[in-house]
């Protein structure tokens, strides 16, 4: 059976990510996977800031986890995180994935160059 493939993008403050990471590592889907972090700065004027140094750069430090699963185990994170860690202010955005691999060196035997 072919499972629909989405990527799942959680949004969380930067100081929370080890946890998280370590919470995501847990999870077999995500931890035979894998998933990327990245740290980001939010805009906007619904931010809540957690610093003053914050308010005062107009911009909110926060970590980008990116990760590529079934629609299945996404949703089994998103419920994992809500009962874990309810209070972390972890946003969450679900996109569909067309199409997804890795790029590699190996040459096909039918393609030959001039």
């Amino acid at each position: 059976m072919n499972e629909k493939l989405v990527q799942l993008t959680l949004v969380l403050p930067r100081d929370l990510r080890d946890d998280l990471v370590e919470i995501l590592l847990e999870h077999e889907p995500l931890a035979e996977g894998g998933f990327a972090t990245r740290d980001v700065d939010a805009h906007g004027l619904a931010l809540s800031f957690r610093s003053i140094a914050e308010q005062i750069r107009g911009r909110v430090r926060q970590t980008e986890v990116t990760a590529q699963l079934t629609l299945k185990d996404a949703r089994a994170v998103i419920t994992l995180l809500q009962e874990t860690a309810p209070t972390w202010g972890i946003r969450y955005r679900l996109s569909p994935l067309t199409e997804a691999g890795e790029i590699t060196a190996e040459v096909q035997p039918d393609q030959t160059h001039d």
